[in-house]
């Protein structure tokens, strides 16, 4: 049997530019895109319906426009800007994954750069050899979930995925929404089949219970947000700001409490790790909002997000609007003793304080969020001159950053510092009274 190959860009562009003057996709009278549904797989999602915005593809392109080659590798440029921002693709980057990009040239070039380290293999995929430890099931009403179909333990990796879609944040305020769509249809276009079939997934998922958002509202609402110029620049601030979108992690749904933490590490992979126990046949989820807002605003952020309140155990609490109350006043108190501890200078830290800060991130399931919490009660507690609670905790502080953060973080290495050398660490009996000396009883414990 003949090898099937894949089309080339040159191939689509010509395809493109001969329905363009047919007028096959004038706006009026284009096909829509379909998804059809994977062999033998009948599981309710609606994939023969359109996926609203990529139908859109090309209907505004004049018969002029030159699909060109661009140099450097696999990036394809189509020529086809708006406002200063550009389309490009780059189908065999992440190894076959594919990426596409609506930016400006700066960030074009940025991007570029990635490229090896999107290459690596580790960064697309489940992460675990053979079994992953989950399985993609298809609810009716809420598209595709995974499940864990094994015990999962905290620490244990799932996947980490590189970005299949870069798009720079500015141009929902700097362009109209016609040309919005118009770019971004052309970007998914630009996909390798394989992973524009996931994309449509995604929005099939997105869209699971009578949604009807169209493909800008899709990226803008489902994706990550990450900054291209200075990654830890402060968030009021654009500079360079870009939605980032992985496909995959969207089957993560959204649980105020999730079982699962993420993080996007400074080449834009996003790695998620089990933060918490999961027993086989249990769902997979993460929170797509702050934890540790209350209720009440939790509540309005996935509202916005998904145009209904957030459902999640947590928030309904089986009607208990007891225990709803004692939720928020827990937050209320963990943000309360956080800001004495945080401050060098505030009095009356006690040990009692630090055991409660540990005992409320507990009572209130923040498995996913434990790392910042650790490293401040490790800093106070050699604050006060116990060597040994400062070493617990700042062991698990590194622990929890490795789930919550990656092995390289930077706070994890400053936690190891301290582990090893309490005493020697600048934080050592700050808070002791200088009256007391070096003879202080506590420094052991």
């Amino acid at each position: 049997m003949a090898r099937a190959t894949r089309p080339s860009y040159l191939a689509i562009a010509a395809t493109i530019c001969t329905l363009l003057t047919h007028g096959a996709l004038s706006k009026t009278t284009g096909d829509p895109i379909q998804v059809q549904p994977p062999a033998g797989q009948g599981d309710g999602l609606a994939y023969d319906t359109t996926i609203a915005g990529l139908d859109a593809f090309a209907s505004n392109l004049t018969a002029g426009i030159e699909f060109a080659q661009a140099a450097g590798g696999g990036w394809y440029d189509p020529k086809l800007c708006s406002g200063g921002y550009c389309v490009y693709g780059n189908r065999q980057a992440a190894n076959g994954r594919g990426v596409a990009v609506v930016t400006t040239g700066t960030n074009m070039q940025r991007i570029k750069r990635m490229e090896p380290i999107m290459g690596r293999r580790e960064n697309n995929g489940p992460t675990a050899a053979g079994d992953p430890g989950f399985e993609e099931r298809d609810v009716p009403g809420r598209g595709v979930v995974l499940v864990a179909n094994r015990t999962l333990r905290r620490g244990d990796t799932l996947m980490a995925w590189t970005p299949v879609l870069f798009v720079h944040k500015s141009l929902y305020k700097d362009l109209s929404e016609d040309e919005q769509g118009r770019l971004l249809a052309a970007a998914v276009h630009l996909l390798p089949d394989a992973t524009r079939d996931r994309f449509k997934r995604m929005m099939l998922t997105a869209n699971a219970g009578g949604g009807k958002r169209d493909l800008r509202e899709v990226v803008k609402r489902l994706s990550f947000e990450t900054n291209m110029a200075y990654r830890f620049a402060p968030s009021d601030m654009d500079n360079e700001k870009h939605y980032v979108t992985y496909p995959e992690v969207v089957s993560l749904a959204h649980d105020c409490r999730g079982n699962v933490a993420y993080y996007i590490d400074g080449a834009h992979t996003h790695h998620s790790t089990v933060a918490r126990k999961v027993a086989p046949g249990e769902e997979l989820t993460m929170s797509y909002v702050d934890p540790f807002m209350p209720r009440a605003q939790r509540q309005e952020w996935v509202d916005k997000w998904k145009k209904t309140g957030c459902s999640c155990a947590h928030c309904t609490a089986g009607g208990d609007l007891g225990a709803l109350a004692r939720s928020d006043e827990r937050l209320a108190e963990i943000q309360s003793i956080e800001a004495v501890l945080k401050e060098p200078d505030s009095k009356g830290v006690t040990t009692d304080m630090l055991a409660r800060l540990v005992e409320l991130y507990k009572e209130e399931r923040l498995e996913p969020r434990m790392s910042d919490m650790y490293e401040l009660v490790a800093i106070n507690y050699n604050n006060l001159g116990y060597a040994k609670r400062a070493t617990k905790y700042a062991l698990l502080a590194a622990q929890a950053g490795a789930v919550e953060r990656g092995a390289d973080a930077n706070d994890i290495v400053a936690m190891r510092i301290l582990a090893k050398d309490p005493e020697g660490h600048y934080s050592w009996r700050t808070r002791v009274p200088k009256s007391k000396g070096k003879g202080n009883k506590v420094a052991g414990k």
